[in-house]
């Protein structure tokens, strides 16, 4: 099986857990926690960086932090990974679904003629016009190695009191290249980026995330949370309601190891995208959907998309019965059964998207004959079932 995406890993990463066992070190309190943290900083250029077990409780609370509660609304696409979604509803705030561009992230645009046409502002707060409820935090996530410019919509946000909470779990590594963002690490635009080092990611520490930020009270904040509120070690005192939401020595040893090669794996990762550039042009429905030439992408996930209609499922099973795992976008939140109260907006562009893009194998380590087998089998189903 020609897998998705899976880690590569070489001999530090079992030097690393080794040690942590030897010396006993595997708690939330491990030295290799405040290295990992030190080397986020380093790459993203973060002045705060706080491991925690996953971008999912990052994100949370982040929006308990920033003091997103009942009765409001969060701004979200719905074609992204369901976390930041559920973390909205966690904090029992109501999201408002927004539709993607082309490329699988937010459209810019219509959000902002939701916020001119759809809302209104009193004392320089934002609120719903429909629902009279306020909008607080507008949640942006930078998709499979991409990113989202969007310096018009930050604007606007700051204008009418709305944080902005960067879900940046997949865009690792990736730097924007144009002003007023130059150089700037996803995550780092807004007022808090949530990273992920899951088992898929370009840099894995198995399970784990973290909070970037140049804001110290949230770091201090998030830091103080993730560890049950304690505010007396000897004398068990919690002055707040916490969370056991650490990440362990153990895996961020793993994720020490792994984040040393983030240079290594995006040279990697190019190479493929560029090979599967090569080899999807000898196809005659399907194209490769390129990354935005204003980041330095990660190149986490290859996506192709068809300009022909069929159901995409159908070269799924075709490709899996050949041992080649592959996948569509996720599920468009705004039709999850847990979501049909809330608000949508326009949602064509996502819904195009969803039956027309689909992510193939996109590991690290994946070799020219592996691409190219995958892009021949990709003609092979063309010929037989779309050339008719």
């Amino acid at each position: 099986m020609i897998a998705l995406s899976e880690p590569k890993f070489q001999e530090n990463e079992k030097k690393y857990l080794l040690e942590c066992l030897k010396t006993n070190w595997v708690s939330t309190s491990g030295p290799f926690v405040k290295k990992f943290e030190n080397e986020i900083k380093k790459i993203t250029k973060a002045k705060y960086a706080v491991a925690c077990q996953s971008a999912t409780s990052a994100l949370y609370l982040s929006l308990k932090i920033l003091g997103i509660t009942k009765n409001d609304e969060v701004l979200v696409p719905s074609i992204t990974y369901i976390a930041p979604v559920n973390a909205i509803c966690h904090n029992q705030a109501n999201p408002v679904f927004m539709d993607c561009d082309e490329w699988n992230n937010l459209d810019i645009q219509k959000t902002l003629i939701f916020i001119k046409e759809n809302t209104f502002t009193k004392n320089n707060k934002l609120f719903n016009k429909r629902t009279k409820r306020q909008i607080k935090a507008l949640v942006i996530p930078h998709l499979l190695g991409s990113a989202v410019f969007f310096d018009k919509l930050k604007k606007i946000c700051k204008k009418k009191s709305i944080f902005i909470v960067e879900d940046a779990a997949e865009s690792f590594g990736v730097f924007f290249k144009n002003k007023p963002f130059k150089n700037k690490h996803t995550g780092l635009v807004g007022d808090i980026g949530c990273l992920s080092f899951n088992t898929n990611k370009i840099v894995t520490s198995a399970c784990g995330g973290a909070l970037i930020t140049n804001t110290k009270s949230i770091a201090k904040k998030f830091q103080y949370l993730i560890h049950q509120a304690k505010d007396d070690s000897d004398y068990f005192i919690h002055n707040d309601i916490g969370y056991n939401l650490g990440l362990s020595n153990l895996h961020a040893a793993l994720g020490f190891a792994q984040i040393k090669n983030i240079k290594l794996f995006k040279k990697m990762k190019k190479n493929i995208f560029f090979q599967y550039k090569k080899n999807i042009k000898k196809t005659y429905f399907f194209e490769l959907v390129e990354k935005k030439d204003y980041i330095d992408s990660n190149y986490w996930l290859i996506i192709i998309k068809t300009k022909k209609k069929f159901n995409i499922k159908k070269l799924i099973l075709y490709l899996k019965k050949n041992n080649i795992q592959s996948r569509m976008l996720w599920y468009p939140n705004h039709l999850q059964k847990p979501f049909f109260k809330y608000e949508k907006t326009d949602l064509s562009q996502s819904m195009i998207n969803y039956k027309t893009h689909l992510c193939l194998p996109s590991s690290s380590f994946l070799t020219k004959k592996e691409i190219k087998k995958v892009c021949d089998l990709i003609i092979k189903f063309e010929k037989k079932y779309l050339l008719k």
